[in-house]
């Protein structure tokens, strides 16, 4: 499923709603008039999570398809902008800055397909991997991160496991963190 953010700016250019199939059916047909390319109905169905038919993820095809659609040149181009922050400012959305975090808080997120992540952070802006389910990223990975937001791909600016410098990462990519939570250190008994 992708973004709620992405899904959002294609009803303000449908000009509607996307909650039934007759609605993926009218963003179909519009696709096609307006860019001539023939997205599978199905396809689009996944993309809004209407049809599960396994956890795997679209294809690069269909999701710069979406960003042409949508007025941008490619899928990175358009994530480029909704990360921008003039595009929304963060005060507004549901997230965690971890320049708010101390010591030894856990920040637990998921994103799709079937990813689970905790972190425990250590100081500016640096965390350690405490758990991963179904990730790249590997339990011990020290991880760099500035905002964890719900709807938005995480950007880890530095992965380093075993000492070595993997580089960046980019988690939910497609559908963004679908849930994030914080436990802080001093609330636990």
């Amino acid at each position: 499923m992708i973004s709620a953010v992405v899904i959002k700016m294609l009803e303000n250019k449908l000009k509607r709603s996307i909650r039934y199939s007759s609605d993926v059916e009218m963003l179909k047909y519009n696709i096609k008039k307006e860019k001539g390319i023939d997205i599978g109905i199905n396809t689009l169905k996944r993309l809004f999570g209407m049809l599960d038919d396994g956890c795997h993820e679209p294809r690069l095809y269909t999701l710069d398809t979406i960003a042409r659609y949508l007025g941008y040149e490619n899928w990175d181009k358009l994530l480029e902008h909704v990360g921008d922050s003039s595009y929304s400012g963060f005060s507004d959305l549901d997230g965690i800055n971890s320049s708010s975090l101390h010591a030894d808080d856990i920040v637990e997120f998921t994103y799709s397909p079937n990813r689970h992540i905790v972190l425990k952070y250590v100081d500016s802006g640096r965390f350690i991997v405490t758990m991963s389910e179904n990730s790249k990223l590997l339990a011990n990975d020290y991880v760099e991160a500035d905002f964890f937001i719900k709807n938005f791909p995480l950007i880890v600016r530095k992965v380093i496991r075993d000492g070595i410098d993997l580089g960046s990462y980019q988690c939910g990519k497609i559908s963004g963190l679908t849930s994030i939570e914080l436990k802080k250190a001093d609330d636990k008994c």
